[in-house]
């Protein structure tokens, strides 16, 4: 067994395999036994194929199977073997020196399940960082990191694999929200989850804050993965947990469908009121958000984001849940892991 892994899921990212292999093989240099996999989910820019070009094995997801970000993690710790599993995103650059600090904080801290760190956001058309990494980054190498509980990881994150095996890993069927899913189960388990406050990844995206952004989201599902986390803990207290962690964005949303609902309720009946007092409501709602962000369209935004997160919601819990080893993940072998690093293939 190798003492680390480390797992990159990609899709499309062509753009940055370079950047963020080459950062992952800098920063395990020194790590006695560790080895890399990249798992692909569907590119069709020739990602794997430039992946392999990199001492490391590539993974290709078969395109006849339910694809998910969640599936390329789940996949990723199958089949490979270190004690420690540390799980990247394509559009991420590994940051100098998080790991380093992790591996000590999970050698000191053996009750805890998993690590996370701060993912620093940069635009996606950032040229490479060889020597100019952003202030935050170069401020946070001067001090020690400050460990605190969390109650989930992001898409960087450092885990145990004993306790992945133990609590059954990611939930490769979630089109989204598998990171807080596994963590409630880790959690439940007793173990603990920790952010460290120094910067894990430059993690380079579009801007969040736009509707593309919102519809492309929509567009690939993402927005199912809290109804189908609901769905699949509902009844339970894991659920209930969830709901109140992570349900923010949907019990407003749900007064705005409870609110149509009336409303065409009204209309069928030929009553009016409930549509003057939906709109007072509804633009109401717009205004107050609007004077306190001093921005109609952040305003307007917000209401399509609820909007969005609502019906993907629904769309997710009408889901019919499956469990995790139900799905096929089916894959085909672009390289193996280079001889000299165990695998479990």
């Amino acid at each position: 067994m190798t003492d680390l892994s480390v797992v990159v899921i990609t899709k499309n990212q062509v753009w940055n395999v370079d950047r963020l292999v080459g950062s992952v093989l800098r920063e395990i240099a020194d790590v006695p036994a560790a080895e890399v996999l990249l798992v692909d989910s569907g590119s069709e820019d020739g990602t794997p194929e430039r992946a392999a070009q990199h001492p490391i094995g590539v993974l290709r997801l078969l395109p006849d199977q339910p694809l998910t970000a969640a599936l390329g993690r789940y996949v990723g710790g199958r089949e490979t073997t270190g004690e420690l599993v540390l799980f990247l995103d394509g559009d991420m650059e590994l940051c100098p020196g998080w790991l380093d600090r992790a591996l000590r904080t999970m050698d000191e801290r053996p009750d805890v399940a998993a690590v996370a760190g701060t993912v620093v956001d940069v635009p996606v058309d950032t040229p490479g960082t060889t020597g100019h990494w952003p202030d935050e980054v170069v401020d946070a190498w001067s001090r020690a990191p400050v460990p605190r509980e969390i109650t989930n990881t992001g898409g960087a994150a450092l885990h145990r694999r004993s306790v992945l095996e133990a609590t059954g890993s990611f939930h490769p069927f979630l089109r989204s929200e598998e990171e807080p899913e596994l963590c409630l189960r880790i959690r439940d388990a007793g173990h603990t989850v920790l952010h460290l406050d120094t910067p894990v990844a430059l993690h380079y995206s579009t801007p969040a804050r736009t509707v593309a952004t919102l519809l492309a989201r929509r567009r690939r599902r993402l927005y199912e993965g809290m109804g189908q986390v609901m769905r699949h803990h509902v009844g339970t207290p894991l659920g209930r947990t969830y709901l109140r962690e992570r349900g923010y964005g949907v019990v407003p949303g749900l007064g705005l469908v409870a609110g149509a609902g009336a409303l065409a309720t009204g209309i069928g009946a030929r009553r009016w009121w409930p549509f003057a007092l939906w709109a007072t409501a509804l633009s109401s709602t717009v205004g107050i958000h609007a004077a306190r962000r001093r921005s109609v369209g952040d305003a307007m935004f917000s209401l399509v984001q609820r909007a969005c997160i609502v019906e993907g919601t629904i769309r997710g819990f009408l889901t019919e849940p499956a469990p995790p080893d139900a799905h096929p993940a089916r894959f085909e072998v672009v390289q193996r892991i280079p001889v000299g690093v165990p695998s479990r293939r």
